[in-house]
């Protein structure tokens, strides 16, 4: 029994042809099913800010904003030299502005309810004197009082009292007034021992303000000088007067 089926494999073995070429490959199989989404991951750190883009154009003017009240007029200056004339021989002029000085200041010194200060000035007193080169002064000064406002000017020779003093008077009448009225106060700009200044006289009996006074100071004025020529420049106060 075993020979047989030993003779039988042998026989089989010897029978066997060669191997054929493999076959084609079979068609794919249908894709599966989509399978459970899987859970959302953790959310990543924040990446660095960008850069700044780049300004958007310019926008149009806003509208123009309302004219600021007008300003106080500032003090006039000094006069120029005068016109080419005649000699003194022929009757004429030879004198010619030698110094000036123009003083200004503000004061604070009524409210609402009379004589007071309320912190907003109410007061402007001006100065201003023009000595000649033969010692001729002439003086202008004016005071204003809120709406009110006084303005006087002269021309002293050399020769006079004036030209010493330069006195200028403005009038300014202060509260309290007394029934009917009363006599109107005033601001008497002049030169005084130290400089310049300016005293407040009023008639009225017991006036608060009567023989009130302010000293002008460097930085309440503007001093020129004028040298042959005929310009003007800078100087104190003490160098005109």
């Amino acid at each position: 029994m075993r020979r047989n089926m030993i003779a039988c494999v042998l026989l089989l073995a010897a029978c066997q042809g060669e191997r054929g070429p493999a076959g084609r490959n079979g068609a794919n199989g249908r894709e599966g099913e989509d399978g459970e989404p899987g859970e959302q991951g953790a959310m990543g750190g924040q990446g660095l800010m960008g850069l700044p883009g780049a300004p958007g154009p310019e926008g149009p003017p806003g509208a123009a904003g309302p004219a600021g009240e007008r300003g106080a007029d500032g003090i006039r200056g000094p006069e120029g030299p005068p016109a080419a004339g005649p000699s003194a021989a022929g009757g004429g002029f030879s004198y010619r502005p030698s110094g000036f000085v123009g003083c200004g200041v503000l004061l604070d010194l009524v409210d609402a309810s009379g004589l007071g200060e309320d912190g907003v000035a109410d007061t402007a007193v001006e100065y201003a004197l023009t000595v000649y080169s033969n010692n001729d002064v002439s003086v202008r000064c004016n005071a204003t009082l809120g709406a009110e406002a006084s303005a006087f000017s002269a021309y002293y020779p050399a020769i006079t009292n004036g030209a010493a003093s330069g006195i200028c008077d403005a009038t300014a009448d202060y509260p309290p007034y007394p029934p009917g009225g009363g006599t109107p106060g005033f601001w008497r700009l002049q030169i005084g021992d130290t400089g310049l200044s300016a005293l407040h006289f009023d008639a009225d009996l017991n006036h608060p303000l009567d023989g009130s006074s302010y000293e002008f100071v460097e930085n309440d004025c503007s001093a020129f000088v004028m040298d042959i020529s005929g310009e003007w420049h800078d100087a104190a106060i003490s160098d005109v007067l």
